[in-house]
């Protein structure tokens, strides 16, 4: 079991022998890929009333070391980021491939891509995952105007209904 894990009155310890205590009970964003971010920022900004808090391209593979399954990538994504308070929309429109936005845009079209959890330490939340069944499928570090840290996309999608991203940010 990840997260989930609470203190009970007549326990001492929150979680079982063997449970993870990652806690995922900070999603952080519900993630959409697009094809074409603007049209998709204009439908949503008029929906919600505000416009995108973050506006930003990653940066290239040199910068980001973006690895999917397992090898480098020149793929990049344009991203805005609607900020609803303790939870974002961001809205994903690929640049290249081969990345996991690429991929879902080729297989499944426009929709849900992920859900993301901001976590503490990645290594022991990604290996947690990992004894789960769900493998690293691609993970980069970012330094942006507004912030840095590093991310990781697992292999969930027929698990979950979604891909599952954990965002650790320094």
């Amino acid at each position: 079991m990840i997260g989930g894990c609470r203190r009970t009155e007549a326990a001492t310890d929150p979680c079982e022998e063997g449970m993870s205590t990652i806690d995922l009970n900070r999603p952080i964003q519900i993630a959409i890929v697009v094809r074409d971010l603007d049209a998709k920022v204009r439908v949503w900004s008029e929906l919600l009333g505000v416009e995108p808090a973050k506006i930003l391209t990653t940066g290239p593979v040199e910068e980001t070391r973006t690895e999917y399954k397992g090898a480098g990538t020149p793929g990049r994504v344009r991203v805005a980021l609607f900020d609803l308070g303790a939870c974002h929309i961001e809205l994903l429109e690929p640049i290249g491939g081969p990345t996991v936005w690429s991929d879902h845009l080729d297989e499944h079209g426009e929709g849900l891509h992920h859900v993301g959890f901001l976590v503490d330490d990645m290594e022991p939340s990604v290996t947690a995952v990992a004894d789960l069944g769900m493998a690293v499928l691609q993970h980069a570090v970012y330094r942006n105007e507004y912030e840095s840290g590093r991310y990781a996309y697992f292999d969930s999608q027929d698990r979950l209904g979604a891909m599952l991203e954990f965002n650790e940010v320094q």
